[in-house]
């Protein structure tokens, strides 16, 4: 527990935490802001290619919601609660996590990896994840499309070709097209 205490000071977290248990869980007492900096030193430590990472968060009496979440090369935090102090009956996951990224359905989901792509259109990994986003839509073509660019973007980065050789298999079987998928299955990148 001390070194999770000093991992978050490293971070930014400005009063070392209560040593209890419950912190391996996440359960220090954070201001919103708090929250950023560590968020935003704790990005540069997130492994290569990490496109979407976050963290719920609820008080020990449901007075606060609260949901950090980093995208591409955006940090927010979202915090849902009263200015009186009085108790929302809300759980991060139910109300700030919605906040931040809409009802987690496929068009909130598109809209932020299109907005992400906007930003960083090189990203082989958005568009893996575009392209996965597509699959789950049932639409193959598309699916296939993204995945073709992701690897035309990952030149070099194996893990990166990996997972869109990955979505391009995929893509290429949702489509029939199983001799065109064991190729791509096969290429050296994949191993």
């Amino acid at each position: 527990m001390s070194q999770v205490a000093d991992t978050l000071q490293h971070l930014g977290l400005e009063t070392r935490p209560t040593l209890n248990p419950s912190m391996l869980l996440g359960t220090v007492e954070m201001t919103p802001l708090e929250v950023v900096q560590i968020y935003r030193n704790a990005v540069t430590h997130l492994p290569r290619g990490t496109v979407v990472a976050g963290k719920t968060g609820t008080s020990f009496d449901t007075r606060d919601s609260w949901f950090a979440g980093f995208t591409g090369s955006y940090l927010a935090v979202v915090w849902v609660g009263y200015d009186d102090n009085r108790a929302t009956g809300l759980t991060g996951a139910a109300e700030g996590l919605p906040v931040w990224g809409g009802d987690g359905g496929p068009p909130e989901v598109g809209a932020t990896l299109d907005r992400a792509l906007r930003i960083e259109p090189n990203n082989p990994l958005l568009w893996v994840e575009r392209g996965k986003l597509r699959l789950a839509e049932n639409d193959a073509h598309q699916a296939e499309g993204c995945g073709r660019k992701a690897l035309a973007l990952a030149s070099g980065d194996r893990s990166a070709q990996r997972q869109a050789g990955r979505l391009l298999a995929d893509a290429l079987r949702a489509q029939q097209r199983n001799p065109e998928a064991h190729a791509v299955e096969s290429a050296p990148y994949m191993n």
